[in-house]
């Protein structure tokens, strides 16, 4: 038990060790009760004992501090938007120590917020407490995650674009940002931090973004989203015609009058501004652009979220492409009734000759090229 020490003031004082800062130093806190009697002396010590049964134990800290404590050392390095994420997230995060975290109260805290949240956030706040259990050396706990089903996302095609752009060619502002996000691939970040400084004739550099701070402030971060977003950008001399840098908008100004023009345009399916995006990289794979130079025009690290993601398929090209398999196929195998008119010469044999494969449904069909031997409905139950 703490105890306490008179002062020459007549005032008790007592402390009550803290544990150390950062250089190794031992830390107290201090207790001072101005009665100068005897009770003072018993109300100074029992202040002192109650806070120090009260303290977290440095050996078993709460889940709480050890994750905030991560997001301050990692402060410095991070997003000003990231660190505003983690930090709502803290406000989410599991209650009680180390020692009681185990699986089943960790799964329980993710049974309860998957009634709330949707997947991905709770895959992202069971992120960040993974990533600060690791960070301090406790193990994290195994636990299992809501599944999610892909959304369900519409890629713009041309024809949209179109609608859009004639809906919105004299507003500045917004036809700068959807033309640079449609034909450059650009961000909405990255489009509200350009400056006049970063174009240079059909040349936009890239290599700041606009993000919003941990107080709600939007503010422009000198460098970009990931060091592969750091790039150069050429566009059609008929985006650069148009354009007016700066836009004068931040993020959330761009997605608000973006959604409002996409529903009153005529498109024919409603569409996100991040879409544009989406439309920019399934038209550069259409055109049979590699993905290399897709994502370094992107600004992508690695093709893994542009393969998941972005590479969308487009209604006009789809159908285009599925007109190139229905030539294909009535080209080589329209019989019109008469299939000995139609079979190439070199398959011509006769049934004695014929080879034949077996399906992985154990079931005789004839091999390809060669006239049937068996009833239609050998070939109805393959797939």
């Amino acid at each position: 038990m703490p105890t306490a020490k008179k002062l020459p003031s007549g005032s008790w004082h007592c402390k009550v060790f803290a544990g150390y800062d950062n250089a190794g130093k031992r830390i107290y806190k201090s207790f001072t009760v101005k009665d100068k009697s005897r009770n003072g002396k018993k109300k100074c010590e029992q202040i002192a004992s109650e806070w120090s049964a009260s303290r977290p134990d440095p050996d078993n800290p709460r889940v709480q501090d050890v994750v905030g404590n991560y997001i301050g050392i990692k402060s410095a390095v991070l997003s000003p938007s990231t660190i505003r994420g983690y930090n709502l997230y803290l406000k989410r995060m599991i209650d009680g120590t180390i020692s009681e975290l185990d699986n089943q109260k960790a799964q329980r805290w993710i049974n309860g917020l998957s009634a709330d949240y949707s997947p991905k956030y709770i895959k992202n706040i069971y992120g960040l407490l993974s990533s600060a259990l690791s960070f301090y050396g406790y193990r994290p706990p195994s636990v299992t995650m809501p599944s999610s089903a892909p959304p369900a996302l519409y890629t713009p095609c041309d024809a949209d674009i179109r609608l859009l752009l004639a809906y919105i060619w004299n507003r500045p502002p917004l036809c700068s940002a959807c033309l640079l996000g449609a034909f450059g691939s650009l961000r909405r970040g990255e489009i509200c931090a350009l400056t006049a400084e970063d174009v240079s004739g059909n040349r936009i550099r890239v290599n700041k973004s606009m993000v919003r701070d941990t107080d709600g402030y939007w503010h422009i971060k000198q460098m970009a989203k990931t060091d592969e977003s750091n790039r150069i950008v050429i566009v059609p001399d008929f985006v650069t015609e148009r354009l007016t840098i700066p836009v004068g908008l931040h993020p959330e100004q761009v997605s608000n009058r973006f959604r409002r023009a996409v529903r009153s345009c005529g498109c024919s399916q409603h569409f996100r501004f991040h879409d544009l995006r989406h439309y920019y990289v399934s038209i550069a794979h259409a055109l049979g652009v590699p993905d290399a130079y897709i994502m370094a025009m992107g600004g992508w690290k690695t093709d893994n979220v542009m393969h998941r993601v972005y590479r969308d398929t487009l209604p006009d090209v789809m159908q285009s492409e599925q007109n190139k398999l229905t030539n294909h196929f009535a080209f080589h195998f329209a019989w019109n009734g008469n299939h000995a008119t139609q079979i190439p010469d070199n398959a011509k044999k006769t049934r004695k000759n014929a080879v034949y494969k077996r399906s992985y449904r154990s079931k005789i069909v004839p091999a390809v090229g060669l006239e049937p031997t068996r009833n239609d409905d050998t070939d109805a139950d393959c797939d």
